[in-house]
């Protein structure tokens, strides 16, 4: 890459210094923007003026995907299923004449409430400890 340039009379030698760096400067400017067009590599006269291997990107990760398993929607049970499980589906019809249609409306009811729709005393200590649940 050695050049032989003719120093301008007229050029201190920091001058002629400047020039010859910015000429390199666009030179080299003027190569690596040839490599973005896939032109030819330099050489660089680090490695003794071998040719550098092409510029190239690293190669981006291929893309993960992650299955999420379905957001957990917990199933509310209907009543008579509820109760039945509890072993109280013989007083679903006096909760449901009392306005109960799902067992969150149980929540809601206290021990006057269950006396007031007609259930039984042990059968209100079996449904309270399966609310507690």
């Amino acid at each position: 890459m050695s050049r032989a340039k003719k120093r301008h009379p007229d050029m201190s030698t920091s001058e002629a210094m400047r020039t010859e760096l910015g000429e390199m400067m666009s030179s080299t400017k003027k190569t690596a923007h040839e490599n973005d067009k896939g032109g030819t590599n330099p050489t660089f006269a680090g490695n003794g003026g071998a040719p550098q291997p092409p510029l190239s990107t690293p190669a981006q990760p291929a893309a993960v995907v992650v299955e999420m398993p379905a957001a957990a929607t917990p199933t509310i049970p209907d009543l008579k299923s509820w109760l039945d499980e509890h072993k109280l589906g013989h007083i679903e019809a006096k909760l449901r004449e009392y306005g109960v249609s799902a067992v969150s409306d149980l929540n809601d009811l206290d021990e006057s409430d269950f006396d007031s729709a007609g259930v039984k005393k042990g059968d209100k200590k079996k449904l309270t400890k399966a609310l507690q649940k």
